[in-house]
Formats: C-alpha cells, sequence, structure tokens
C-alpha cells in the first residue's frame, strides 16, 4: 500500500486495510493518530511524494547493505572508502558537458551483469536495475 502511486487506489487499499483490521482498536488507534491525522499520510505514501526521485528515501534492506558492505568487504573500516576500493565497486564513470554522469556499477548479486547509475548535478536520479524502474525509489546500487 506504501509504494502504491495511484491516489485513489492507495485510497482503497487504505480504507479496505482499516476495514480488515478495525478489530484491533488499539492498533487502529495508533495508526490513525500517528499515520493518517493532519495528513501525515503524505509523508509515506508513495502516491504523494514527487515524481523526481529526491535522494531521501531508504529502507532497511539498502541500510542492511551498507552495513555488510562497511563490516565485511571494507573490514570495520571506520575511514573514508579508498580511491582503489571505489574502482573495484564503480567500473567506469562519464560525465558529458551538461554535468550529468552515468556509472557503470557491477550487480551484486548476478555476475557479469551491470547497471548504469545516472546522477544530474550531484544527485542520484536513476538506475537501470530492474528494482529501480520497478519501484522508483532509491535502490542498493545508488549508494
Amino acid at each position: 500500500m506504501m509504494w502504491e502511486r495511484d491516489r485513489p487506489v492507495f485510497t482503497r487499499q487504505l480504507t479496505v486495510f482499516i476495514t480488515e483490521n478495525s478489530v484491533s482498536w488499539p492498533f487502529c488507534s495508533i495508526l490513525k493518530s500517528r499515520y493518517l491525522e493532519n495528513d501525515a499520510f503524505m509523508r509515506w505514501s508513495a502516491a504523494y511524494q514527487p515524481a523526481m526521485y529526491t535522494n531521501l528515501e531508504t529502507n532497511n534492506y539498502v541500510e542492511s547493505w551498507h552495513n555488510q558492505l562497511k563490516a565485511i568487504y571494507l573490514e570495520m573500516q571506520a575511514k573514508a572508502i579508498s580511491g582503489d576500493a571505489l574502482e573495484q565497486i564503480i567500473e567506469t564513470a562519464s560525465t558529458n558537458s551538461d554535468g550529468r554522469s552515468v556509472y557503470v556499477v557491477s550487480s551484486f548479486s548476478t555476475s557479469g551483469v551491470n547497471y548504469n547509475v545516472v546522477v544530474d548535478d550531484f544527485q542520484m536520479n536513476s538506475c537501470r536495475s530492474p528494482d529501480f524502474r520497478f519501484n522508483n525509489i532509491a535502490c542498493k546500487h545508488m549508494y
């Protein structure tokens, strides 16, 4: 429901969810007070987010991947990533005259598969991975 981009569909899904869970009044009370009143749903529902990616979205999967990268692959180093490590993670980068850069990033799970991450004026706007194309939110290749 939170990833639904169509507002009428989101509203129907929310109505069905509240109706199905109305037997649990403590849950519904907390849901309404913290996530629905005063248009709070506009902060967490994709239906009310701008279409352009804003670099503010993340999820537990991406954060977990960050933790694994820091703990295992970079051996718990708290220092900045060295240039050599960056070169291993990001294969190539190209920049054109209008400030748009394209980084080729290797797939984490499938060897030989690469994804293009597009950066406009220092903001990551898109990735060619199926996950980004489907959800249109930050994917693990962008961080």
